[in-house]
């Protein structure tokens, strides 16, 4: 991976890999576009630039990896910091990061309650409603979104779905839920199984993107 201004260098590459016999087909170098800030052009050579560990300071390492890698290398990235600060659903890390807390703090009022940790084992899916299957529809997709994600060096296909899940979770969490007095148990033992498994996809999507996956927040 080498700077959108280092076309010549890629190029360079190229040439000499063919000079030594090798097979340069099998090589693809990515051009990364630029990282700015606000309007002010950096400059190494003015010593006007923002160092990656000063951004991992400022903000957070999660908030840094995760705005990198959802940009494809083709699209310029001009980091909000003020996004970046931000708890709230315009901040996409605290989104997706905030879904897996919502998930965990389910299964600790269970556990508060008593219940046994397989309490939810052979619960009946069926009961589950729309939005519910919409959303493990949506959870289905992960092998597929992984494998374009692969197979087109694009990191940044993962960074979007886990923002889709986190959107269409949200709205749910706030409408279904389990212990409740309105909630027969075979219902709130199918929501609890339905937890669980969004749990489970939010902490590997986060782990898939080096990001953590705190349960109280």
């Amino acid at each position: 991976m080498l700077g959108a201004d280092h076309v010549v260098e890629a190029q360079t590459v190229n040439r000499g890999l063919r000079a030594l016999g090798y097979d340069a087909d099998r090589v693809q170098v990515l051009l990364h576009q630029f990282v700015t800030f606000g309007e002010s052009k950096m400059s190494t050579r003015a010593g006007n630039y923002i160092t990656l560990d000063d951004l991992i300071n400022e903000v957070g390492a999660d908030v840094v990896r995760y705005f990198m890698l959802a940009r494809s290398p083709n699209s310029h990235l001009e980091f909000d910091f003020d996004l970046a600060k931000e708890q709230s659903k315009e901040n996409p890390v605290y989104y997706i990061q905030n879904a897996h807390v919502r998930c965990c703090g389910i299964l600790r009022q269970v556990a508060e309650r008593g219940l046994p940790e397989n309490w939810d084992d052979g619960a009946d899916l069926n009961l589950l409603g729309e939005a519910e299957r919409l959303f493990v529809v949506k959870m289905l997709e992960f092998p597929e979104q992984l494998l374009y994600a692969h197979d087109n060096l694009a990191p940044h296909q993962i960074a979007f779905y886990a923002l889709d899940l986190a959107r269409q979770f949200h709205p749910l969490y706030d409408e279904v839920r389990v212990l409740h007095t309105e909630v027969p148990e075979d219902l709130a033992r199918a929501r609890l199984r339905f937890y669980r498994a969004a749990r489970v996809m939010f902490a590997r999507l986060l782990a898939l993107m080096g990001m953590d996956a705190p349960e109280r927040m």
